[in-house]
């Protein structure tokens, strides 16, 4: 009986350790689409509209594709659902793809063929964009990856129409100023003022002014004077 016992405590000490494990790989898997607790990357919100910040998320079956599903006869060149993601923030840019999150959950917006615009719908690109600009997408989440939207429109509320976006390399650094002359690809040479309140990066991470040197390229967004050509800068993104 003693053996039995023995036996018994063993089988169920391995059973455990296996449920365990299984819980623990499928707690594993439900979060690999989270953005961690320690992303520090702070959204960029100067002069947005509370309502432009109220996040939604809504993914929907296109009405009548479950139905044409069962027999066998959908549209194989339409997509089966919709989403609409609202005030998610932009946690990468690439080429032609966004990384954003929305209620801690990240997605893949792939923004090829998408109409991308400004907050008051002005024409944009992604390569206006920077990482914590607030976005709103409406696309279709592909077929076979719940994590990757196929947008339609991308609309950046944190650039508006009253501020200018700059690219270009740094010419000359004036450290008691705090200001830089940029040589941008549109507009020529523009000095670029820098106070406590402009918000410096490098990708994701924090940047400081130190950090901005000859030959530095840039991305500037700021409010421009186009007469005296100065940019009051609001947000600079150094390029690796």
């Amino acid at each position: 009986m003693k053996k039995y016992l023995i036996a018994f405590a063993v089988v169920a000490l391995v059973a455990g350790l296996t449920i365990a494990t299984g819980v623990a790989k499928a707690n594993e898997n439900e979060n690999d689409n989270k953005i961690e607790k320690a992303e520090k990357v702070k959204p960029n919100v100067k002069d947005v509209a509370k309502n432009d910040l109220r996040q939604e998320l809504s993914i929907r079956e296109i009405v009548g594709r479950v139905i044409c599903q069962e027999v066998g006869n959908c549209p194989t060149d339409k997509p089966s659902t919709e989403v609409l993601i609202k005030a998610a923030k932009v946690t990468s840019v690439g080429t032609d793809t966004l990384g954003v999150s929305v209620f801690s959950y990240a997605y893949t917006i792939d923004t090829k063929g998408a109409k991308i615009v400004r907050q008051f719908w002005g024409t944009s690109n992604v390569t206006e964009f920077s990482v914590g600009d607030v976005v709103n997408v409406a696309g279709s989440l592909d077929a076979s990856n719940n994590f990757l939207v196929h947008a339609k429109t991308v609309r950046n509320v944190s650039i508006q129409a009253k501020h200018g976006v700059f690219k270009g390399t740094v010419e000359s650094v004036n450290a008691s100023s705090s200001s830089f002359v940029l040589k941008t690809e549109e507009r020529g040479n523009q000095t670029v003022n820098v106070t406590a309140d402009t918000k410096i990066t490098k990708g994701t991470t924090t940047a400081a002014f130190a950090d901005i040197q000859v030959g530095t390229k840039l991305l500037v967004r700021g409010i421009w004077n186009k007469a005296l050509a100065k940019i009051q800068a609001i947000l600079i993104d150094i390029k690796k």
